[in-house]
């Protein structure tokens, strides 16, 4: 017997195929520009519960349903590889309990963990070393301190135990 919820759910997570492959078609164009506010495609990409998908505000409740579906199948609780986790639209990370997006930033190349974190010092990068790395205006400092007291504390612990056990796989290998 076929179920007809995970059927509706399957048919509308085949939308996001059609919305990333035909980038110049008039439908998408329309749905990118409801999505700008949240990063474009970016937002098919983050790690957010159907919970904080429900609070975006798009118009279109087509669109919504296609990202509350893909949410529902891909949002991902536990995380092993912390640096490759993306900072924006995360459930994970949030300021004032949302999710959210610095679109400059991301324009600068900002988008993963690991492009914010120094894994040889084993903590994140300093306010200066974001602003020469990336070229980002010193008047997103606040943007900055936001960004790393929204981290979890758990993955900041894990950021550092993952150096730590690859230190020591290091040394173990060479003996």
């Amino acid at each position: 017997m076929l179920d007809i919820d995970n059927f509706i759910q399957s048919l509308k997570c085949s939308w996001v195929k059609r919305l990333k492959f035909q980038p110049y078609s008039k439908g998408v164009q329309l749905y990118e520009t409801m999505l700008n506010k949240y990063g474009k495609q970016l937002i098919i990409k983050c790690n957010q519960n159907a919970k904080d998908t429900e609070q975006l505000e798009i118009k279109s409740r087509f669109l919504k349903d296609i990202l509350l579906a893909w949410s529902n199948v891909n949002f991902k609780d536990d995380i092993f590889n912390i640096g490759k986790e993306i900072i924006w639209n995360n459930t994970n990370i949030k300021s004032n309990i949302k999710p959210f997006i610095f679109h400059d930033w991301v324009d600068k190349g900002i988008v993963f963990i690991e492009h914010i974190y120094d894994y040889r010092n084993k903590q994140f990068f300093s306010l200066n070393e974001i602003y020469n790395l990336y070229n980002v205006p010193q008047t997103d400092f606040l943007i900055y301190y936001q960004l790393t007291t929204c981290i979890p504390y758990q993955w900041k612990v894990k950021l550092n135990l993952k150096k730590f056990n690859t230190i020591l796989r290091n040394i173990s290998l060479r003996n």
